[in-house]
């Protein structure tokens, strides 16, 4: 077994140790960054932290979008949780596109066979 280990290995040895001896480049936020702390400044947050309007509104409308979307998919696939779950996450995740599809899909109305 370890001469399989070694003979598998061995070509990827200079792979392995390109890979560990090249750490990836220093990355930075393309946001503005808070001289003081040095943290990242969200254009959705006021200098406290908390949420500024636009910021209020896009989790409204991702919340909303969740909701209808979650409900959708429960009554589509015919009570199916996991199905109501994928919906709600992808409504939260492209809170405007997935409302669309499923009005066009007929909202709420089981999927015909």
């Amino acid at each position: 077994m370890n001469s399989l280990v070694r003979t598998l290995a061995t070509p990827l040895s200079p792979v392995m140790v390109s890979i560990t001896n090249n750490a990836p480049a220093q990355t930075s936020p393309s946001g503005a960054v808070d001289p003081v702390t040095g943290r990242y400044i969200s254009p959705y947050q006021n200098a406290d932290g908390s949420l500024n309007g636009t910021g209020v509104a896009v989790a409204a409308v991702s919340t909303v979008s969740m909701a209808l979307s979650a409900y959708h998919g429960l009554k589509r696939n015919r009570g199916s949780i996991g199905y109501a779950v994928l919906w709600g996450i992808m409504g939260a995740t492209f809170p405007v596109l997935v409302p669309v599809i499923a009005f066009g899909q007929g909202f709420a109305e089981p999927e015909k066979k």
